[in-house]
């Protein structure tokens, strides 16, 4: 099963930069065979969110309004847990994986899982990576292009464009990041 997204939703706040600049994906090691399902994310249209846009509106608890079909319902996606295992791939960089807990009302079943509860979810892991990447030093990059710090590819930079469930001996749930090609210019030119 293939969960997609694909609506005629109002206007939003903090929409997509996308139309103009094409992005840069970021390279998954897997292939697309082992991909069993597949969350979209879209902002009026367009393909994907700035974690920067989303930083903004988780601040006023408002990321429903950065995506297109925000409320769409994705327990058929869930497994019998509480939580679901993350894993985030990035050059140059340690894969990092953790366990995501499911929002409360979700684990006590009182309400459905959601398109926008997996962004948060997903969006929120990233948020606390690319800061503690920020913040420690001593966590160097291996391929200096990729870089994040404040001078290099940064929240602005990073467009969440999807998540893939990844099957294997473990199932995990990975994003599917592009970033905007700025964010490789020199130093120089930032």
């Amino acid at each position: 099963m293939v969960a997609s997204t694909g609506s005629s939703s109002p206007a939003r706040p903090y929409s997509s930069r996308a139309r103009v600049t094409p992005r840069v994906a970021v390279p998954l090691p897997f292939s697309d065979a082992c991909v069993s399902n597949r969350i979209a994310f879209n902002s009026q249209g367009c393909r994907g969110i700035s974690l920067g846009d989303w930083a903004k509106l988780a601040e006023r608890g408002k990321t429903s309004l950065g995506i297109d079909d925000p409320h769409e319902p994705l327990d058929e996606l869930l497994s019998s847990e509480d939580q679901f295992l993350f894993q985030n791939h990035w050059p140059g960089y340690d894969p990092r994986t953790c366990y995501l807990d499911l929002p409360a009302p979700v684990a006590a079943g009182q309400r459905a899982f959601t398109k926008v509860d997996v962004l948060d979810l997903v969006c929120q892991a990233l948020t606390d990576w690319v800061l503690k990447i920020t913040n420690c030093r001593q966590i160097e990059c291996r391929e200096p292009e990729w870089a994040i710090g404040l001078k290099q590819i940064t929240f602005k930079h990073i467009y969440v464009t999807s998540v893939v469930e990844v099957k294997g001996y473990v199932s995990k749930w990975v994003p599917v990041l592009e970033i905007d090609p700025r964010a490789f210019r020199p130093l120089c030119q930032l």
